[in-house]
């Protein structure tokens, strides 16, 4: 029995129990409230302390393929992410046990072994963290999806990929027992993951119980952009758990709040580099999981000429939502020069802006879908319409970033 959870008569039964009669009789000569006092501090003396939960992380990123092609970015995306999570240590997690492996480290068996190592370690309401960047495919006919590691043999395919049941069986022994686990994977048409793992997280759904947790780089039939000095996804994922992805300034990073940064974020990367490819993230999770999850602490950077609103060069992020329904967050990028690009619940869209005055209009579809909208410093706010109804939007100007060279 923990002591905090005893009732206070059950305290003093097992007090006596233990054999400590002779100092309770001693405690008679004391007045009642001391007495009183010595019984409840013997009580917290067995008490647990609450704990902050740990974090298990095996992070893999894979540049210099034996037999498969060569990429760049994705050992930094492997180390990016496990010192996001690293740096949560002391904040939301009490250790953080984390196994890096970049290229000839990252063989299949080194990387499924550390996975399932994780299934006899930690306790319930611990955080498990399976990230990988590499290469990813998926079978159109059987609609499995895998993951290349470093020893892949095209020869010997079966025998040296890691497929979706890998990751979700892992995944599946970790929730059971009550802890929390996140796959998150910047490979090509990794949202695939998302669909075939929906089996599996309509399991959960305990809110008290373990969760699952998976973020993809891309939908299923998208392509994951490796840039050079990181992936666009990876670098989204990072800029959020940095602070960034802190959309209402509360100081707490959620899952809900990484939902809706990353994809704006990953859209911005990629244009950033001069990338026009299409590339939308998925995020979804059990029910057993909330959107309130805190992933990290940490309050998000305000870009220089962010206070200054749209009067100074860049590219300008608005995120915020929507009241149209079957949609709801709701993303702007707005560019020197008219072009815009907007992300909803449903997809990406390029269109054209301009500014008179306060007032902004943002137009897709040849302007069969219009925003338009009051500049009221960074916050921005109005009304939407298309052929057949209305709306109201409303978005935050939350980074500038400098124009692509």
């Amino acid at each position: 029995m923990d002591g905090h959870r005893t009732p206070f008569f059950a305290t003093t039964l097992l007090f006596l129990w233990r054999g400590k009669l002779k100092t309770f009789i001693n405690t008679l000569r004391l007045p009642i409230v001391a007495a009183l006092a010595f019984l409840v501090i013997a009580g917290l003396a067995h008490a647990q302390p609450s704990r902050l939960p740990d974090c298990y992380i095996v992070s893999a990123g894979i540049d210099d393929y034996l037999r498969a092609n060569k990429l760049k970015g994705d050992v930094a995306d492997a180390r990016n992410t496990s010192a996001a999570f690293l740096s949560q240590k002391g904040k939301i997690f009490g250790n953080v046990y984390n196994y890096t492996l970049v290229d000839a480290q990252a063989t299949r068996n080194a990387i499924l072994q550390r996975m399932n190592s994780f299934a006899k370690v930690g306790n319930p309401g611990d955080f498990v963290v399976i990230f990988l960047s590499g290469h990813g495919d998926s079978n159109k006919q059987s609609r499995m999806w895998y993951f290349l590691p470093y020893d892949f043999d095209p020869q010997n395919s079966a025998a040296t990929i890691i497929t979706d049941k890998h990751l979700l069986d892992a995944a599946d022994v970790n929730v059971r027992a009550g802890k929390k686990v996140f796959i998150i994977i910047d490979a090509c048409f990794c949202g695939q993951l998302n669909l075939n793992a929906k089996a599996y997280m309509d399991k959960y759904t305990d809110p008290n119980g373990g969760g699952l947790v998976v973020i993809a780089s891309s939908n299923h039939l998208q392509m994951s952009n490796a840039l050079g000095p990181y992936s666009a996804y990876a670098k989204a994922f990072y800029d959020g758990m940095a602070g960034n992805a802190d959309l209402n300034s509360d100081g707490k990073i959620t899952l809900a709040e990484m939902k809706q940064y990353t994809p704006a974020r990953t859209i911005a990367v990629l244009r950033e580099k001069g990338n026009q490819a299409k590339q939308d993230a998925v995020i979804t999770w059990s029910p057993s999981i909330s959107g309130n999850l805190v992933m990290g602490l940490g309050q998000r950077v305000v870009a220089p000429g962010v206070g200054g609103g749209f009067n100074v060069a860049g590219v300008r992020v608005l995120i915020g939502n929507e009241t149209l329904q079957g949609f709801g967050d709701l993303s702007f990028m707005l560019y020197d020069g008219g072009r815009a690009v907007m992300i909803d619940a449903q997809s990406a869209m390029q269109g054209t802006w301009q500014r008179t005055g306060n007032t902004i209009t943002i137009g897709f579809d040849n302007n069969r879908i219009v925003y338009t909208g009051t500049v009221m410093g960074n916050i921005i706010t109005g009304n939407a319409k298309n052929d057949r109804t209305t709306w109201t939007w409303s978005t935050r100007l939350h980074a500038l970033t400098p124009v692509a060279k």
